[in-house]
């Protein structure tokens, strides 16, 4: 999940039926569009966890729509900390984990580009200009119930599935997932500057087949791109519902 456009300037547009986009790279992004949708079908999570959370951006996007949740904002980072615990301290309910969230049995990771980009990765060991960072499951960090309806948002830059494996008894009680997702794998040179990996390198298709296994399926997308120079859609973040979610009643065309 990239950057958003500037908050104001959209917001001015958005009256008048536009949006404002990076071409060509952007198909659309309408995260704030699906996040009202989702609120106006019925939605109203009392939890709302913000993995890689980085500055806080997503958040406050989404504690606009939804601002009576408890946000969890979960990032390793410790250059965007500051704006986390801010950003924290500013919400009804904020509560910042300064962890990595990854798999069983990983208590560290080694990221590159960790210095509050929001392109930083999880790379499988020691690599150059990486640094090691704790991780923790998500099953050891926060708790939900059904009743909470929580929303998972995801943006790891390739690391999700991993992330989901830590998540077993969250996904059981977790209503809607919104997660970054790659189409097809980066390779050669363009992989590595892309962040690519041979640890964990999932693909859509790996994501829709784990988290169908989990009681969730696809509902819906909130943005689409390609890279720069190749038409290709590359990217997207993807919208899962679990299979006993109130949001599966809908089905008006």
């Amino acid at each position: 999940m990239r950057q958003f456009a500037n908050g104001v300037v959209n917001g001015l547009l958005k009256r008048f039926g536009y949006r404002l986009s990076r071409l060509p790279a952007s198909r659309f992004q309408a995260m704030g569009e699906t996040l009202e949708w989702l609120q106006s079908s019925g939605y109203a999570p009392r939890v709302v966890i913000d993995a890689g959370a980085n500055v806080g951006d997503w958040t406050r996007l989404a504690s606009a729509i939804f601002p009576h949740a408890v946000y969890h904002l979960v990032e390793p980072q410790p250059e965007c900390h500051p704006h986390l615990e801010a950003l924290a301290g500013r919400m009804q309910d904020g509560r910042l984990h300064a962890v990595a969230v990854s798999e069983p049995g990983v208590r560290s990771v080694h990221m590159v580009g960790a210095n509050g980009s929001s392109g930083a990765w999880v790379s499988p060991g020691p690599a150059v200009d990486s640094v090691e960072l704790p991780a923790a499951i998500l099953d050891d960090i926060i708790s939900i119930s059904p009743e909470d309806r929580a929303l998972l948002k995801l943006d790891l830059e390739n690391h999700e599935l991993a992330a989901l494996r830590g998540a077993a008894k969250l996904l059981r009680d977790v209503e809607v997932v919104i997660t970054e997702v790659s189409f097809y794998r980066p390779s050669g040179a363009a992989g590595a500057a892309a962040g690519s990996s041979s640890w964990d390198e999932p693909v859509f298709a790996d994501l829709v087949a784990f988290l169908r296994a989990q009681n969730m399926e696809l509902y819906d997308f909130a943005a689409l791109s390609s890279p720069l120079g190749n038409r290709r859609l590359r990217m997207g973040d993807a919208v899962f519902i679990h299979r006993d979610s109130p949001l599966r009643a809908v089905h008006a065309w």
